[in-house]
């Protein structure tokens, strides 16, 4: 009879708490230091992680960023970094795969840099769009672009 009761009392326990959980959400008040968000495609490839020196949770999908960092992966096996865009202060929209500032901005990969300010970056396209004091430098050759 004893031990009846301690497994009712048990069970009892046990769905509270897992009720209880249900309601229960954590939203953190205060910013987070110094953190690394990773971001995964559907066939389990990293797509981007996302840095900053302090993240505030705004809601399920708002981020904002100080000092952002985010590489752009090939979201292959071979997890190539394609692009590194920095920003002194953005909003990372994550579930839009979505980044946007009026901060400067500056993205670069293995032969490119793109600077500015006022910007968007729309993650499921790959295209940044910078509306202020834009400036592109290119290493490679343009010899055919420019015939």
């Amino acid at each position: 009879m004893v031990y009846r009761t301690k497994i009712k009392g048990f069970f009892l326990l046990l769905t509270t708490v897992m009720i209880l959980g249900l309601f229960a959400q954590i939203i953190p008040d205060a910013p987070v230091i110094d953190f690394k968000l990773p971001m995964f495609g559907e066939n389990g490839y990293k797509i981007w992680d996302l840095q900053g020196d302090e993240g505030r949770y705004i809601n399920a999908g708002r981020i904002d960023v100080i000092n952002l960092k985010l590489r752009v992966y090939s979201g292959d096996e071979s997890l190539s970094l394609d692009t590194t865009i920095e920003s002194p202060k953005a909003i990372m929209l994550v579930r839009r795969n979505r980044a946007l500032s009026n901060a400067s901005i500056r993205m670069f990969g293995s032969n490119y840099e793109i600077m500015g300010s006022n910007w968007i970056w729309e993650g499921s396209n790959r295209i940044l769009k910078v509306k202020k004091n834009v400036r592109v430098n290119f290493q490679d050759r343009l010899t055919d672009i420019l015939k």
